[in-house]
């Protein structure tokens, strides 16, 4: 299985929206593609009809371990096996058929215990994920450096990295540089909620063109399009709430590119070569 991160280098820039789009749009196109939420946030589900109120998924999933005497010191990691939690149990699919893992919700005095859980079990959990051939899992990747962000970048093929055309854009692009990128396997730059009319947005283009290198920034971006928040607050893809709409055909877009980019590009080798350079 091929990973793909998408991580917002700012709050609010999108990622999560991207994520839910691009991975219906690499469905449409035959290619499976599961997407992962790694947001404590969990509104990824959302995109793909799972109301609110349901609360399940792999942080609920996790919590099921701390029934029991089942107990996690500071120092020993329980194995996934011995707690008997399945990512399988925690797999479902839209109404039109697209997989997602949802983050889930579990009380605020449980949630730090089963967080710890998901973290020391990660690679035991999603080993039978990333057996599967011929797939893609396409992860929502937290913004917020630990063992999340981390496995991500450890493991995956490429992170799309996502900009807003506004003012924080900047030091958002010097904190990337400095922390986030030399972290990464593979990196690309997307700019979401473009509007081609807005000065801010023609100036934050320009801007990101002068600074990175045309390998690094996307050559699709996203449009402000308010079909996509319409499509969210009715808990559907957008391609199925507005198929025609300007997003739509811009996550179309993003997956052609994105299925070219995978076809071409070796798998993360970092597991076997750790010396080789993170740098695209």
């Amino acid at each position: 299985m091929r990973i793909v991160g998408v991580q917002g280098l700012t709050g609010g820039a999108g990622a999560t929206t991207i994520c839910a789009g691009l991975a219906v749009a690499m469905n449409n196109f035959g290619t499976r593609t599961i997407a992962l939420d790694l947001q404590l946030e969990n509104c990824l589900a959302a995109h793909f009809g799972m109301h609110l109120e349901h609360t399940e998924g792999l942080l609920p999933l996790c919590a099921t371990a701390l029934s029991g005497e089942t107990a996690l010191s500071e120092t020993t990691a329980a194995n996934s096996s011995d707690l008997n939690i399945r990512i399988e149990d925690c797999v479902f699919e839209s109404d039109q058929g697209y997989p997602f893992v949802p983050f889930g919700r579990v009380a605020p005095e449980v949630e730090p215990a089963a967080l710890q859980i998901l973290e020391q079990n990660l690679e035991q959990l999603f080993a039978p994920l990333l057996a599967l051939e011929d797939r893609i899992l396409l992860v929502d990747v937290p913004r917020t450096p630990g063992p999340l962000q981390q496995w991500v970048y450890a493991n995956a093929d490429l992170i799309i990295n996502v900009l807003q055309p506004e003012p924080r854009l900047t030091s958002a692009i010097l904190r990337f540089s400095q922390h986030s990128l030399p972290r990464q396997y593979q990196s690309r730059v997307i700019i979401n909620q473009m509007a081609p009319n807005l000065t801010i947005a023609r100036d934050s283009s320009d801007y990101l063109h002068g600074v990175l290198s045309s390998e690094m920034l996307l050559p699709v971006a996203v449009h402000r399009d308010q079909h996509a928040v319409e499509a969210f607050a009715a808990l559907q893809p957008v391609h199925h709430y507005q198929k025609s709409a300007q997003v739509s055909r811009d996550f179309d877009a993003l997956a052609l590119w994105l299925a070219g980019f995978l076809s071409d590009a070796p798998t993360n080798a970092r597991a076997t070569n750790p010396n080789e350079s993170n740098r695209p």
